[in-house]
């Protein structure tokens, strides 16, 4: 389900649920501004998704947040002292970001499924139709 992962669409999401909370960025600031170009979420992000992905089933979808240890379980910084990542504070908005991208896919997929399987409506043939009744009334339909 997740091996076609485009990662660009899990950083917009993460900018718009995740950096609005983030504790490091200045309230005045956009995000990843200069204040947040060492941002940890951005450089980790695909080992983050992937994380999130293998410990879905230990990630509750409401209730107390996750340990930041099952989201940042690939990380290769996890337990040093030099992380410049705020996902320890962060990570139920992780999830959940990671969560929105998949389910849009996964919607979209159902759609792509039901219109692959609809056969074609064909057109009907309106200059058929058109001449068969200038040929029966004896009359023209576009010069009236």
């Amino acid at each position: 389900m997740h091996a076609d992962v485009h990662f660009e669409e899990y950083l917009a999401e993460v900018r718009k649920q995740v950096c609005g909370r983030c504790p490091e960025r200045p309230p005045a600031r956009a995000p990843f501004a200069p204040a947040c170009w060492r941002c940890g979420i951005e450089f980790q992000l695909p080992e983050l998704v992937e994380a999130v992905h293998d410990a879905e089933a230990e990630l509750p979808e409401f209730g107390p947040a996750p340990a930041p240890r099952a989201v940042c379980a690939r990380c290769s910084r996890l337990g040093g002292d030099t992380c410049p990542c705020p996902v320890a504070s962060l990570t139920t908005w992780v999830a959940r970001a990671v969560r929105t991208v998949d389910e849009r896919h996964e919607q979209w997929d159902v759609v792509r499924r039901r219109l692959a399987g609809q056969p074609r409506t064909e057109r009907p043939p309106i200059l058929r139709m058109i001449r068969a009744y200038e040929a029966a009334t004896g009359t023209c339909v576009c010069c009236e």
